[in-house]
């Protein structure tokens, strides 16, 4: 499984990966708006980290679980048009960024955040910060058959065997064999 890890994508002193401190107090009002929709520490797509995952895998009675944890952070963004960058969004719950403007910002205000932020967006002068985790999970099934039997695992829920049959050949088994699958 791929997941990114929100929580670990923020940085507190930038705004899309920009530095915001000339207009700090404009980007708290964007931010707030952001967070009246995803509140923090509230919401699904933003409250959860690489540990609970493991946790989750664990309560769902996985018995090898294995967790790649990668953060990237890289001086530099890709350069994208300011037209581009206003019809963008960060997920699909919240207004792409100009939508976001017209509705906390004076007109004043978006001139003087624009102003300031347009040209660090089309030249990429910004900090791109990146986390995923990588998780594998195995559940073990228990399963008896004797040679020649052929054992139906396509009910099995989440194992690499799911949708499969497997077939036991062996000449010199001569009693029930013991799987673990």
């Amino acid at each position: 499984m791929f997941e990114p890890i929100n929580v670990l994508m923020r940085d507190p002193d930038r705004f899309l990966g920009y530095d915001i401190t000339p207009v700090k107090p404009l980007v708290a009002k964007l931010k707030a708006l952001y967070e009246s929709i995803q509140p923090p520490g509230d919401d699904p797509m933003l409250d959860f980290d690489d540990r609970d995952l493991v946790r989750y895998a664990e309560q769902a009675g996985f018995a090898t679980i294995d967790l790649e944890l990668r953060v990237t952070v890289k001086n530099g963004k890709h350069p994208v048009s300011w037209e581009q960058a206003l019809r963008m969004s960060g997920n699909p719950l919240v207004p792409p960024l100009g939508e976001a403007l017209d509705r906390v910002l004076s007109p004043q205000e978006v001139a003087e955040f624009t102003a300031y932020l347009k040209p660090l967006v089309e030249s990429g002068t910004g900090r791109e910060r990146t986390a995923v985790a990588y998780l594998t999970a195995a559940k073990e099934l228990m399963c008896e058959a004797t040679c020649g039997d052929a054992l139906d695992v396509s009910g099995r829920p989440g194992g690499w065997l799911s949708g499969s049959t497997l077939r036991i050949f062996r000449a010199s088994v001569a009693g029930p064999v013991r799987l673990h699958c």
